[in-house]
């Protein structure tokens, strides 16, 4: 690439990151905030300790708990990090992941001139990097989005350069699965592709195996040495439970022991049935809008049919295939509600690559029965269409970052809202008692009081958290769950909790207060 054009793409980076960061001043949804949070404490000194409870599918038993039994820790690894250096903050926390934003560009142009060697090309693609549509402002915040595109990105330009000539490419492989399993619980699904990438090479590849896993037992191996001495397994036993939902919201279900294959065959093979066939039509629907950018999942398929001899596409596919059939068959509910989303964003640099070449081969396939002069048009709709990307772009960071006041962003409402009721709380000299909450990691971080996510089963479940974990307040908002909205509406109240105030959260829906009455809780 000319010095120039690589220039241009790390400048563009730089000013779409600050430009993000500018509105995005919280981490902004549960899994950001759990990264931030568990980051937080790390970088404080106190370890993988988490000061709040979101998920009982491992049978937590108290607060504070061992962290990163359900999310890897990885991402809050690159928090504590830099917070460590440059302060508690949340900017100290987000500065490593606008770095590596404001760089993607160029490295994206970089791969894409390794594909196919056109400059043009290669400087359009490191254009769509850095206007990614869906996921900029996902890129943006302390969640794993920004690692696992470069991650993705290191191990398919391994494959690419210098096929079969260094060893080194199987230890590398190798370190970037196991970083990938370190940033996701399915991060070891990137092993695939590695695979493949070594399998293609003419000679070394039965050298290069045992590299490969060398390389990841020198990440992951000291993570399951702390689980075994944690839970006593490698992996926690606990999150085996996913296997067998038969709705999302059994997540967060209390207690946890209801959840389990019995469970799953009682609710009968046309509910399992039915479950996939809506994750097959919801995850084909966002990888065509969130990976494909709306209307460039073709091209990128069409360029990927272009170049599907190179290992390095194949692998690319392989990957994307596996990935969808897992998050389908196997974790529905996981692939709907952010899975193929989270895990896809390895596969955007080289669909970012391919969009321009598959554009090329459909504009040459137009011009040739319209009678356009073919590169003037390929240049104009391949121009336009990094436009486009670069609308779409922006115009989805207004409405999810902004939102209607450029003073106070949406993004980071869910703060607010918790930084308020944080406020209406009384402190007594025993210290504060346990709230239950939507976002247990979000209102830490907000208010640095310990909490539990609000269970799953009514209030039967309710009063048995209350009771378990000696929660003195229980939080509802406008997302409380179906079984609890008689109480949210104030239509129905048992004894032992008493409505104690209500306020309007940043959308101006109530936020209802209630105090555990611990004398009619008996």
């Amino acid at each position: 690439m000319k010095v120039s054009r690589i220039g241009i793409l790390v400048v563009l980076g730089v000013m779409l990151a600050l430009l993000g960061a500018v509105f995005i001043e919280s981490p902004g949804y549960m899994d950001a905030d759990y990264y931030f949070a568990t980051g937080r404490e790390l970088a404080a000194g106190r370890g993988f300790f988490e000061p709040f409870i979101w998920t009982y599918i491992s049978d937590p038993s108290g607060i504070p708990g061992p962290s990163h039994l359900y999310w890897m820790p990885l991402t809050s690894i690159v928090s504590a990090t830099s917070m460590a250096i440059q302060g508690l903050s949340f900017r100290s926390a987000q500065l490593p992941f606008l770095i590596l934003f404001a760089l993607l560009p160029a490295a994206v142009a970089h791969m894409s001139l390794k594909l196919h060697g056109d400059q043009d090309d290669a400087f359009r693609s490191g254009l769509l990097a850095a206007f990614p549509g869906f996921f900029f402002p996902y890129f943006l915040t302390t969640d794993m989005f920004i690692l696992y595109a470069w991650i993705g990105l290191g191990i398919f330009w391994l494959i690419r350069v210098e096929r079969g000539s260094k060893l080194w490419q199987g230890l590398g492989m190798g370190l970037l699965v196991g970083l990938a399993h370190l940033a996701r619980a399915d991060g070891w699904l990137l092993s695939a592709p590695a695979l493949i990438g070594i399998f293609s090479q003419r000679n070394k590849r039965f050298q290069q195996i045992p590299l490969l896993l060398v390389g990841y037992a020198i990440v992951m191996g000291p993570w399951f040495l702390r689980n075994l001495s944690v839970v006593g397994f490698p992996l926690p036993p606990g999150t085996s439970r996913t296997l067998w939902l038969t709705s999302y919201p059994e997540l967060f279900r209390y207690p946890p022991d209801t959840i389990s294959i019995r469970s799953w065959m009682e609710a009968g093979w046309g509910q399992a049935l039915r479950v996939r066939a809506d994750a097959l039509a919801v995850n084909l629907e966002r990888i065509l809008a969130e990976n494909g950018l709306i209307f460039l999942g073709p091209f990128m398929l069409w360029g990927g049919l272009k170049l599907r001899r190179q290992p390095e596409i194949k692998a690319a596919f392989a990957y994307g295939l596996l990935l969808f059939l897992i998050m389908t068959l196997v974790f529905p509910f996981a692939g709907t509600h952010g899975g193929v989303f989270h895990s896809s964003s390895a596969l955007m640099p080289i669909l970012w690559c391919l969009a321009p070449i598959g554009l090329d081969q459909a504009v040459g396939l137009a011009a040739a029965r319209r009678g356009w002069e073919p590169r003037r048009a390929k240049s104009l709709f391949k121009n336009s269409a990094v436009v486009l990307a670069a609308l779409l772009t922006l115009t989805l960071a207004a409405g999810r970052v902004i939102g209607r006041d450029l003073g106070n962003p949406r993004w980071n409402d869910s703060q607010a809202d918790y930084q308020a009721v944080g406020e209406l709380l009384p402190i007594n000299s025993q210290g504060h008692s346990l709230t239950i909450v939507n976002n247990p990691p979000g209102f830490f971080v907000a208010t640095g009081l310990p909490a539990v996510v609000l269970p799953e089963g009514g209030l039967v479940a309710l009063k048995a958290v209350v009771q378990r974990f000696g929660a003195g307040w229980v939080i509802l908002d406008r997302n409380t769950t179906m079984d609890l909205r008689s109480l949210y509406d104030g239509t129905f109240q048992p004894a032992w909790l008493v409505r104690w105030a209500e306020i309007e959260d940043s959308s101006s829906e109530p936020i209802i207060i209630y105090r555990v009455n611990q004398d009619a809780l008996q």
